[in-house]
């Protein structure tokens, strides 16, 4: 309907799962509450560096409880791999940042357990590169 991808700014602050697998490359992404968010699902997109570094990622827009007890939205970013040429690691910074919304890959849901909850990420990871291609 826009005719170009949904695109968001704002800041990736780190996100620590206790998994080194997910902690590599999760990240919650902070924007301003008055910024539009599509609505709550899983998406395939891309995450730019202010760098210019773009990473495939798997973005989540949901609705949960927030440390102080209320709910808000929120976003989450997992990046993939690296698109540019020197392969640098992935670096959370505290700049302005992009993401771009490509496709919807699913609604949310709840997960009974963290072993379905993993198995469903790498189902998303899977999808995304499809969708990326």
């Amino acid at each position: 309907m826009l005719g170009r991808t949904y695109e968001v700014r704002g800041l990736l602050k780190s996100r620590n799962w206790g998994d080194p697998e997910l902690d590599s490359g999760m990240a919650n992404f902070l924007v301003d509450e008055l910024i539009l968010l599509p609505e709550d699902a899983v998406y395939a997109g891309w995450c730019e560096e202010p760098d210019g570094l773009i990473y495939g990622a798997v973005i989540s827009v949901g609705t949960g409880l927030s440390p102080d007890g209320t709910n808000s939205r929120s976003v989450e970013v997992f990046c993939l791999e690296t698109t540019s040429s020197n392969n640098n690691e992935f670096e959370l910074s505290n700049e302005l940042t992009r993401v771009r919304f490509v496709r919807r890959l699913r609604s949310q849901y709840n997960l009974k357990s963290p072993e379905a909850w993993i198995n469903q990420f790498h189902i998303d990871v899977s999808d995304t590169r499809s969708a990326l291609v």
